[in-house]
């Protein structure tokens, strides 16, 4: 399994290798050496994460597993429940109900961070393509006429995300 563990970090296949070294105990300096490898020379994607969190997790690595999360921040317009999935599974194994809510919480964070850089990206877009004074005056035209729009609509997707998760 080492070999060719080896073998796919010696060919470029970086998060394959990642995988494979996940299999094998003993091997979790392997596994944050190849990430740190990967986190230099590639721009970091949802796939990445699951597998390195996935593979740290099948080491017995929570508090590494847990860190990596951390440091993750959602990729394209949806965000992927299966990468906080993998540690909600495992804290429920473990019977960890405050870490499961942690958890759950992070994801409300996460997607909410994910969408202010999206609607960032949107706006900085407008702005080119308009007057950065008519994209001002819209912003605050919404803002005057319901003032606790932001709040009220950030508060809304927390509670559907719970209903979501929960049922």
């Amino acid at each position: 399994m080492v070999a060719v563990a080896k073998a796919y970090a010696k060919a470029g296949s970086t998060k394959k290798a990642i995988e494979m070294y996940g299999g094998v105990s003993g091997s979790k300096r392997e596994v944050y050496r190849l990430w740190n490898e990967c986190k230099k020379n590639e721009k970091l994607e949802n796939d990445g994460y699951k597998t390195v969190i996935g593979s740290l997790l099948k080491l017995d690595d929570v508090e590494g597993a847990e860190k990596v999360y951390g440091e993750w921040k959602p990729v394209g317009p949806k965000l992927d429940l299966s990468i906080p999935g993998l540690l909600i599974s495992r804290f429920c194994a473990e019977g960890n109900e405050l870490k499961v809510g942690e958890l759950i919480s992070s994801i409300g964070k996460k997607r909410n961070g994910m969408h202010l850089r999206m609607e960032m990206a949107f706006i900085a877009r407008v702005v080119k393509g308009v007057a950065i004074g008519a994209a001002v005056f819209g912003f605050f035209a919404i803002f005057i006429k319901w003032p606790n729009f932001f709040f009220l609509f950030a508060k809304f997707r927390l509670i559907l995300l719970r209903a979501l998760l929960f049922g």
